[in-house]
């Protein structure tokens, strides 16, 4: 049995995770206290068909609800700077897509399929909805509170906003896999770190650790 780091705290282990070890991807926890940890997010890219390759999940009904519901919503008193440029959900999908208006309910409603079936197209619907989503949540986020912003969003969309800092969505290589799976650990540490009640946890002192190769 192949041994390795935890993605979490990187001790030595031989413990992975058995569906994504399916997928051909060693995902490594030392302890289930840290698998635990980690599958609020994990869950969402955990086996055959979204470990490997690294598949972004198409929204859930409710992301695709409240995508609807605020296509219009103009962006809050902070907005500025480039992670609020565009004005509403509704001109990011125009700016992202290319697609003229009346084509964004049914294009949301459509990117609730799941991307195997539907592929590239409806797994970047989702990633552009969750960044506008991120964006008008920080737009209504004071400087003096941007500390507690990853705490305002789910999980899934603040990670997907931490991977459009880093451009992976234009990227292709061997890779990327395995960077984003790291990746989503760190986004998940650093969002709970967020949370008050959180910040004197274990987890929380885990992301002043020095890295680990």
């Amino acid at each position: 049995m192949p041994a390795g780091r935890c993605i979490i705290c990187a001790a030595e282990t031989k413990t992975r995770c058995s569906s994504c070890a399916k997928a051909g991807v060693d995902i490594f926890f030392c302890s289930p206290k840290h698998q635990k940890l980690l599958w609020p997010l994990h869950r969402f890219f955990c086996g055959p068909g979204k470990a490997n390759p690294f598949k972004w999940p198409a929204l859930s009904r409710a992301e695709s609800r409240h995508a609807i519901d605020n296509l219009d919503t103009p962006p809050g008193p902070h907005a500025k700077g480039r992670t609020c440029r565009a004005s509403t959900i509704m001109e990011h999908l125009r700016d992202e897509a290319g697609l003229p208006a009346h084509c964004h309910v049914s294009q949301i409603l459509h990117a609730t399929e799941p991307t195997h079936v539907q592929g590239r197209p409806v797994e970047m619907t989702a990633v552009n909805i969750r960044i506008a989503e991120y964006r008008l949540v920080r737009s209504n986020t004071a400087d003096a509170d941007l500390l507690t912003l990853p705490s305002l969003v789910p999980p899934l969309t603040y990670f997907t906003q931490v991977a459009d800092v880093f451009g992976v969505f234009d990227l292709s290589a061997d890779w990327l896999t395995g960077f984003l799976h790291r990746l989503s650990a760190v986004s998940l540490l650093a969002r709970q770190a967020s949370i008050p009640s959180f910040e004197e946890s274990e987890a929380a002192l885990l992301l002043l650790l020095p890295a680990h190769a």
